[in-house]
């Protein structure tokens, strides 16, 4: 009995954790297993922060081009605003922002340029929630196109002479510019322009009416309110 009591006491002696490692040869305690673990679990919750902090700064990125756009385009300065919208895509690859370059190329009378922007948007997202509204102003950049027709060149040379002088605070020859262009295009685009002109003018009446008129043609257009506003503005200051 005591032989056979002594052989199970060494028989359970032989089966710790201890021994079992001391008998594969193993180096390794079992505090060291769980310091690997601990390890492991710390690389891999420095990597998450790591992968989380460039997200963000990637994000960072992408929001501040967004905000400095959309601040661009509520002063109705939508060359630059273009500017930030691409870097904002290029960096996002989010094709809402091809919609968004697409409404600032439109309203400066890019026709062209315009229509390639909606219809890359519509590529990227067939299943786009607002599909038909961003179609039917795909068509209405075909519609301005074929208005163009031959004057395509010379509507550019009016508006970007008439740019040109609007930056140098040339107005009245701006104003003859983008007149001259509307009247090539009939685009509802370069009665905003005409307005805007007026307005630095001070000549509120006619700034008053070719904001109405280009509220009238332009139809939906993604700032109305703002030229709503502009409207009014110009309603107080002719009074």
């Amino acid at each position: 009995m005591k032989m056979l009591v002594l052989g199970v006491a060494v028989l359970a002696s032989a089966c710790t954790p201890s021994d079992i490692l001391s008998q594969q040869g193993a180096s390794l305690r079992n505090t060291d297993y769980v310091q690997l673990g601990v390890d492991a679990q710390r690389k891999r919750d420095a990597e998450e922060q790591a992968r989380q902090k460039q997200a963000a700064a990637h994000q960072g990125d992408i929001d501040k081009h967004a905000h400095t756009a959309q601040a661009h385009v509520d002063l109705f300065e939508y060359k630059p605003a273009v500017t930030e919208w691409k870097e904002a895509y290029r960096i996002s690859q989010d094709p809402v922002f091809l919609l968004r370059i697409a409404e600032s190329e439109r309203a400066q009378g890019n026709c062209a340029e315009a229509g390639q922007m909606y219809q890359q948007y519509l590529e990227k997202r067939p299943d786009a929630p607002d599909k038909a509204q961003v179609q039917g102003r795909l068509s209405e950049t075909q519609s301005c196109r074929d208005r163009s027709g031959s004057n395509v060149e010379g509507i550019r040379q009016h508006y970007q002479s008439g740019v040109t002088h609007y930056e140098l605070s040339e107005y009245d020859a701006a104003i003859k510019d983008f007149k001259e262009a509307y009247r090539l295009s009939n685009d509802p685009a370069y009665l905003f322009n005409i307005a805007q002109a007026y307005r630095l003018l001070r000549k509120c009446t006619d700034a008053m009416q070719f904001y109405q008129r280009y509220s009238s043609a332009a139809g939906d257009i993604p700032n109305k309110d703002k030229v709503e506003a502009r409207i009014e503005e110009m309603r107080a200051c002719a009074k």
